[in-house]
């Protein structure tokens, strides 16, 4: 004899699939969500590391450029154009391979920063953005001061007399 279920008598386990189906996709969604959340943070943390790096090269070849000035009078570029093909001497000398885009505001121009005579003494990246590592870098053994975004991070050199 086959025994058929009536409506009143049908098993308890009726949608449990579907169930186990929707919490599987919500803890999912959920583990997605949080690999997501750390990719972020870590590709935010790499741009960082390589604003650091890039500034460097910048403040770098800045006070290359005002240290290698013929004659006694230093002077700082007046474009940073000037770091890629410097044209004062006999043969062309290059302060940069290429110019340098700003990693953690791609697309944008560099800040720059001027001395009393408008030539560029340093750049610094026009991101509002805050940064990640709340602990004050150190490039090229100098330590930049904490700050609140991208955006105070000066790269530049002392000049040495």
């Amino acid at each position: 004899m086959v025994r058929r279920h009536t409506p009143a008598m049908r098993p308890r386990r009726a949608g449990f699939a579907f169930l186990s189906v929707l919490a599987w996709t919500a803890i999912s969604a959920l583990a997605t969500g949080a690999v997501a959340h750390v990719w972020s943070q870590q590709a935010r943390r790499e741009r960082e590391q390589q604003l650091l790096r890039v500034g460097a090269i910048y403040a770098h070849a800045i006070d290359n450029y005002r240290s290698m000035s013929p004659g006694t009078v230093k002077h700082y570029p007046a474009t940073l154009d000037d770091l890629l093909l410097d044209t004062r001497f006999v043969h062309a000398v290059r302060h940069l391979r290429r110019p340098y885009t700003d990693p953690v505001n791609p697309g944008k121009p560099w800040g720059l920063l001027h001395d009393a005579n408008g030539r560029i003494t340093g750049v610094h990246s026009l991101s509002q953005d805050e940064p990640v590592s709340k602990i004050a870098p150190v490039v090229d053994g100098v330590r930049l001061d904490s700050a609140t975004r991208y955006s105070q991070w000066r790269f530049f050199r002392e000049p040495q007399p």
